[in-house]
């Protein structure tokens, strides 16, 4: 935990952010990274050494396949990191297919060579290139797809199993196209990922990732070819689709056709499974709240209880809801709190001053809605010194105090 980064995707994916700080320390723990390389650049996304030069590399990789030889048409992630293996493939003069973003308008984007300028093709490959140029795949559409390729966060070189996007849609796009037999069980499935995104010890039963297996690994090195292939779904798992999935025009489209088709796409009467879900979230969201709220209220006597604490004239506080008990004794105390602005706006801090606050109005001053209301921002500038600062944490080591927090490295920055 204390070797991953503060920043590991870009601003175009925050809410994956903190998703994927709490995987790469899983995975750090599992064997990726244990060569002592970066950890940043498990990460599809992010920089590092010579980024370019390794992910062609590892597209020419893909490019030497006799698979993706053979094949005429072949579907990529739209991920920057498979950006040279989609260029490789209308430069082939291969049909490229991509996935439509969240599958909102169609299963895939087909973008045809014989239809794109080659001059264009780099351009083409872009995220604005697949938007001009690529055309929408709907589940009706018959369609034969020769070689998936697709992005992992992490695979085990020695069976194929993978970590992916924490979004889960390529799980879904992956049995859709099983659904429409647009690919097979042998239909091959690659990454093309850096050495460091090897895990060894990535586990195959999906205890910690049940993305979709692959059957080829190639990294800017070598390629590597699973002895034997991990099962892979023969369609859509109904019965573990998301409640917020069910919104996926596509998805309603392919049930009722699956329905007409006399299969089984749900385990349960539909209404009653809604309820139950709804139900069973709702009472274990009240029991989590009382129990965590009396963890958080007792932690927080413990901070009240430091010398530090009775020492401090200004003490900082994150905004969060688990420190709210600590912002409360602070402002109780007759100290200065200070919270950090959202996403480090400037100033960059709150001040919320206790002798300017009724003592009533002091638990909702400590509200989202109350520091807004209560605080106004300031900058220090050396006006006085933050003589303790409480900080958040998804993880903490007790022993060495390393830590994991929660806000993507804002907390770090700041």
């Amino acid at each position: 935990v204390e070797h991953v980064p503060p920043r590991l995707l870009p601003a175009a994916a925050p809410r994956s952010m903190a998703a994927a700080r709490r995987l790469l320390a899983l995975l750090a723990a599992i064997g990726a990274g244990a060569r002592g390389e970066r950890l940043s650049a498990i990460s599809p996304h992010t920089g590092g050494y010579d980024e370019a030069g390794e992910l062609a590399a590892a597209a020419a990789q893909v490019e030497a396949l006799p698979e993706f030889q053979h094949a005429e048409s072949v579907r990529v992630d739209r991920d920057v990191s498979q950006a040279q293996v989609r260029l490789a493939v209308l430069r082939a003069g291969k049909k490229l297919l991509v996935p439509q973003p969240a599958l909102q308008q169609g299963v895939l984007s087909l973008l045809d060579p014989t239809k794109i300028d080659p001059d264009r093709y780099a351009e083409a490959v872009t995220e604005e290139g697949i938007q001009e140029f690529g055309r929408p795949i709907d589940v009706d559409t018959k369609i034969k797809v020769g070689l998936v390729v697709v992005g992992s966060m992490a695979v085990n070189p020695s069976t194929g199993a993978r970590c992916g996007k924490d979004l889960r849609f390529a799980n879904l796009e992956y049995g859709m196209l099983r659904q429409m037999e647009a690919i097979e069980d042998e239909t091959p499935l690659v990454t093309a990922v850096r050495e460091l995104q090897l895990a060894d010890k990535l586990p195959e039963d999906g205890a910690m990732c049940d993305d979709v297996p692959v059957d080829i690994i190639c990294t800017p090195t070598r390629t590597l070819r699973m002895e034997k292939s991990l099962e892979k779904p023969e369609g859509i798992k109904w019965e573990k689709i998301h409640l917020h999935t069910e919104s996926i025009q596509l998805l309603r489209k392919l049930r009722s056709k699956s329905k007409a088709e006399g299969l089984q796409v749900e385990a349960r009467d539909r209404a009653a499974w809604k309820l139950a879900i709804h139900d069973n979230i709702e009472k274990h969201m009240k029991a989590e709240k009382e129990h965590v709220g009396r963890e958080f209220s007792v932690a927080a006597a413990m901070v009240e209880q430091l010398p530090e604490f009775a020492a401090a004239s200004w003490v900082r506080v994150p905004r969060g809801l688990a420190q709210h008990h600590i912002r409360l004794a602070v402002l109780q105390a007759g100290k200065r709190l200070l919270v950090p602005q959202p996403e480090l706006k400037t100033p960059h801090l709150v001040l919320l001053d206790p002798s300017k606050i009724a003592p009533r109005e002091f638990a909702n001053a400590v509200t989202e809605g109350g520091m807004q209301k209560f605080g106004h921002p300031v900058s220090m500038d050396g006006k006085a010194t933050i003589d303790l600062f409480v900080m958040g944490s998804v993880a903490v080591n007790p022993a060495t105090g390393a830590r994991l927090g929660p806000r993507g490295g804002l907390e770090d920055l700041e």
